[in-house]
């Protein structure tokens, strides 16, 4: 049952981060090559990027 909810949730932030890309008109290639404003912190899982101007999605 809880791998079916983390299943869920990963497709429910892959559908997000699809609308964001389409809303912000970033081709693929250029998303393929964001990178953070600073390095995460050593042993960190998740890196956060944040758009420019935020979007209403």
């Amino acid at each position: 049952m809880e791998s079916t909810i983390e299943t869920h949730q990963r497709f429910v932030s892959y559908e997000y981060e699809i609308k964001l890309l389409s809303k912000s008109k970033i081709p693929f290639r250029q998303w393929e090559n964001l990178k953070p404003k600073q390095l995460a912190p050593e042993g960190a899982s998740l890196i956060f990027i944040a758009p420019p101007k935020p979007l209403a999605l």
